[in-house]
Formats: structure tokens, C-alpha cells, sequence
């Protein structure tokens, strides 16, 4: 998740000095990008505002330069609210079933759901909705 500076700008210039993307960006910038733009980033060294990268859904919130470390810490806080399993085993079905067909993808799913739902943490928060109380986690 990104909190950018509306003055930011974005870009990976490496061609312009005879090197590669080689931190991942010749990759994984055409999987986040329409292709054309993440071509134009790669191959020009040219930078993309951060309200075009907003626009193109690489920025989550765009914010004044000594308001993006609060909104960041805060876009923290939210997600450290959460269950810390929840969280974790979300993450890594987002990140193992990036390049997977449907079908896999369902079962990676699956296996992530079970071992959910076979933790403390996933009988806590129900209790808590039920309970009009706040969750007490502890990531198992």
C-alpha cells in the first residue's frame, strides 16, 4: 500500500545509466501498470506523477508532503487492527495466486481457508462481533 506526496514523482531510470531494473521493477511493474505505461516507464527512465500513479492505481492515497507519514502510520494501524493471521494469510494468497489460473488458485484458497479457520484467532473474532467487544488476537 503507497501514501505518496502529491509532488512525488515515480520513476526507475536505470536504462538511462546502461542498467536493468534489476530490484524487480522490470517485472513487476507490468503486472501492476497497463503495459504501455510500464514500457514507457522502463524504456524512457521518464517519471509518472504521483496523481497519474493514484490514477493508475500504483498510489492508494495521495496527501499533502507532512501528511503522508501519518496517513501512512495510520493506513498501518488499520490494517494492524486486524487479525494478525487474517492478515498474513491473506497476504500470501494474494502473493501465491498472482500468476495462477482460476482453478488453482480456488484450491491454494481453500488450503489457506482451512488452516484459518482451524485457529484461535478465527473463533475470537466472531465472539467479539457477538459480544459488542474489540478482538483479543494472538495470531494463531
Amino acid at each position: 500500500m503507497v501514501v505518496a506526496a502529491e509532488a512525488a514523482k515515480f520513476a526507475l531510470s536505470e536504462v538511462r545509466w546502461g542498467l536493468l531494473a534489476s530490484g524487480g521493477g522490470m517485472f513487476r511493474l507490468p503486472r501492476r501498470l497497463p503495459r504501455n505505461v510500464a514500457n514507457q516507464m522502463l524504456f524512457t527512465s521518464g517519471a509518472l506523477s504521483a496523481r497519474r500513479c493514484y490514477d493508475l492505481g500504483l498510489v492508494n492515497e495521495l496527501a499533502e508532503a507532512e501528511e503522508v507519514l501519518p496517513r501512512a502510520v495510520a493506513m498501518a494501524e488499520a490494517v494492524a487492527a486486524n487479525g494478525p493471521l487474517a492478515v498474513r494469510l491473506t497476504r500470501q494468497a494474494i502473493e501465491e495466486t498472482a500468476l495462477l489460473d482460476e482453478r488453482a488458485s480456488w484450491e491454494r484458497s481453500r488450503r489457506l481457508v482451512a488452516r484459518n479457520f482451524a485457529s484461535s484467532d478465527a473463533m475470537e473474532g466472531p465472539r467479539a462481533f457477538a459480544g459488542k467487544r474489540m478482538p483479543v488476537w494472538t495470531g494463531a
